[in-house]
């Protein structure tokens, strides 16, 4: 059931080691099925390994290549190389044939760990010259610990000449990794020297590690270039006598309301410094790695504080409908609060909260997410929003109701209509850049840089034929010039000044619209999958009132247990509480 390498339980690497040193393992599939590997290390940094996981069919081979990274400096003879590798095996399965190399990995590791079988290779340094295959030449054996299925005769090898082009593609690829990786080496090494030289002169430096809450419901993991970068910079203030003797780390939240809209709002919140000491100093020295990871650690939850993060997309978006449901879309939070507030619900509907047994009220949790979830689906279909349907909660959905509706938004914006109609017309390539934009870029993250840059260069044109028009209308005079000059700056503000009030207009006279043809034809009229929308309405109506309701009495109930989260949202939205507050009073 196990794969079988050229090595038996070491794998030697030829001094000097102030160069890349390479060392290949021969992986043999004895089995009739395909068979996964994957090379895993204690010291990742030191080593390359290529392919670090792959499939091998039945009866095959694969050459993996290991490459130990030139060192600074020569080790001792006498050192003694503490890393391994550890190769990790398993048998392809009818559940996961169809899986790619890393699904199916998180798969077996998730699932199957039983079906894994593992081989450990100790490193060792060996003097120039010294044969560095631990097994005997082009012999293969299976790993002890673990009995080999028998080879099924329709097992085949790889011919020598299509393995032999193979290693050459392989090797040339290798070399090309190899220059790169030096290149890149010399980089990182050019600015790690530069960065205490930069915070000395500058006194501050900021560092972006990737963090995200739209293309993933959560930040990415932290890397270690900031705390690295503060050690080395404390290194070099405790070799002077005078001046500083610590370094402080301002962990920084940034969180966008709508990123993907045009001059979306943004919330900017620092956490509380990060100090460094000689006393921290030591014991990095005494153990880097350890104390990098720790400081990183730290900077990641500074930042967790002052962002909003979720475990995974249900919990965001039931987090997300709720808070829409109690307090309306992001303009209906305050922006100081905004980020504590979105958080507040995520903790709501957390999985602890919700699969936990244990946890308070874990069943109204579950059963209000579920809906929630549904409630959010069921709009996408409809393509509305919870605002959409608000008005309807308290009153039944008639033909009367919608066409007053729709009369009145469309009155409202006819009347606007002439005060913000030019703006539209100019500006209209850039609202259809915006639309072709939000259609085919498929990172929420770069659709607000997309349009910035794309508006940048199609301004110029567009801004450029206006300029040359009124002007020409001006009859090319200098004075005319600089008035149409002084006139964009004016136009573009008053343009500003209208849109976002008349822009909110049109989507409540294209929802009127939405919800009036569903009430009187049973369809949008758009697509045959959204027939009976009439009765998908009202389902929707009647689950936010639902949602609403339960939404407020398990907030409620929580605070009153003692959770901290839902007493912030009850003090938050007190009106809102009201009712329960004096219920609860009553019955006192």
């Amino acid at each position: 059931m196990s794969i079988q390498i050229n090595h038996e339980n070491t794998i030697s690497f030829e001094r000097p080691l102030t160069r890349v040193v390479k060392q290949n393992v021969v992986i043999t599939n004895p089995n009739d099925k395909p068979i996964a590997f994957k090379f895993k290390t204690t010291a990742p940094k030191l080593y390359c390994v290529r392919p670090n996981s792959d499939f091998v069919p039945p009866g095959g081979t694969i050459d993996v290549q290991i490459m130990l990274q030139s060192q600074q400096e020569e080790p001792d003879m006498n050192f003694k190389c503490k890393d391994k590798f550890l190769i990790l095996s398993a048998l392809v399965s009818d559940k996961t044939e169809d899986k790619n190399i890393t699904d199916f990995w998180s798969y077996v590791e998730d699932n199957d760990k039983k079906s894994i079988h593992e081989r450990k290779l100790r490193c060792v340094y060996v003097p120039n010259g010294t044969n560095t295959h631990s097994a005997k030449s082009n012999h293969v054996e299976a790993a002890p610990a673990t009995p080999v299925a028998p080879a099924s005769p329709a097992a085949r090898s790889i011919p020598s000449s299509t393995q032999e082009s193979t290693n050459q593609s392989q090797e040339e690829k290798m070399k090309k990794m190899e220059e790169e990786l030096e290149m890149y080496k010399r980089q990182v090494k050019n600015l790690r020297e530069a960065e205490p030289v930069v915070v000395e002169k500058l006194e501050v430096k900021s560092g972006f590690p990737p963090s995200t809450s739209y293309t993933a419901p959560n930040h990415l993991p932290f890397k270690d270039g900031i705390s690295w970068a503060s050690f080395e910079y404390l290194t070099q203030l405790a070799k002077k006598e005078d001046g500083p003797k610590s370094v402080s780390i301002i962990p920084v939240g940034i969180t966008y309301s709508t990123k993907n809209r045009w001059r979306s709002e943004m919330v900017v919140e620092y956490g509380d410094p990060i100090v460094q000491t000689l006393d921290d100093l030591e014991e990095f020295h005494n153990d880097p790695k350890k104390s990098v990871k720790i400081l990183t650690d730290r900077i990641a939850k500074g930042v967790e504080r002052s962002t909003i993060n979720s475990p995974d997309w249900d919990t965001s978006h039931a987090a997300s409908e709720a808070r829409f449901i109690l307090f309306g879309d992001s303009r209906g939070v305050r922006l100081e609060e905004y980020v504590h507030v979105s958080q507040s619900f995520v903790s709501l509907f957390h999985p602890k909260n919700t699969d936990n047994k244990e946890a308070i009220y874990y069943k109204e949790r579950m059963k209000l997410k579920e809906r929630l979830l549904m409630f959010s689906k069921n709009l996408k279909s409809l393509r509305l929003n919870a605002g959409d349907i608000s008005m309807y909660e308290n009153q039944e959905i008639t033909m009367t109701r919608a066409t007053l509706r729709l009369v009145s938004t469309w009155m409202g914006l006819v009347v606007q209509i002439p005060l913000f109609l030019p703006g539209i017309i100019i500006n209209s390539p850039f609202y259809i850049l915006g639309r072709l934009i939000d259609s085919y870029e498929p990172y929420t993250e770069s659709v607000s840089q997309d349009k910035l840059i794309f508006s940048f260069f199609l301004a110029i044109p567009v801004y450029g034929t206006l300029i040359w028009l009124l002007w020409k209308l001006t009859g090319y005079g200098l004075i005319s010039l600089i008035f149409v000059l002084m006139l964009l700056p004016l136009f573009a503000w008053y343009h500003m000044a209208l849109i976002d009030k008349n822009y909110d207009m049109l989507k409540q006279v294209i929802a009127s619209w939405r919800i009036f043809i569903a009430i009187t034809s049973g369809t949008t009229g758009v697509d045959a999958d959204w027939t009976h929308s009439r009765e998908a309405l009202e389902d929707c109506v009647r689950l936010r009132r639902w949602c609403r309701d339960q939404t407020k009495v398990l907030i409620y109930n929580l605070a009153k247990e003692g959770d901290e989260e839902a007493q912030y949202l009850v003090d938050y939205g007190k009106p809102l509480f009201e009712s329960l507050i004096h219920d609860d009073e009553k019955q006192q």
